[in-house]
């Protein structure tokens, strides 16, 4: 069940805090964090097995979509090689 802000606010304020607000919802910002965990999945994927250049099969393994895993694959394999990402 969802509740509205008002009632949202109504638990705060009896919760113990007087100034309650919530930021708009922001599809950008959205985009942006969801687009970290890809990167950040992928990268720690890359870095397990650091042989593997399937993108099949890296798409299969973390379930995402082969086209994201291809978004992303170029980029992290060049800051692995530059040492910007570590692997271990």
């Amino acid at each position: 069940m969802a509740l509205s802000y008002d009632e949202m606010q109504q638990i705060f304020k009896q919760l113990g805090f007087d100034s309650f607000s919530m930021r708009p919802y922001d599809a950008e910002m959205e985009y942006l964090l969801s687009a970290a965990m890809e990167d950040k999945a992928i990268a720690a994927y890359l870095r397990e097995p650091p042989g593997v250049t399937s993108k099949s099969r890296i798409a299969r393994e973390l379930n995402m979509d082969r086209s994201t895993v291809q978004k992303y694959y170029d980029e992290i394999r060049s800051e692995i090689r530059e040492g910007k990402v570590q692997v271990s």
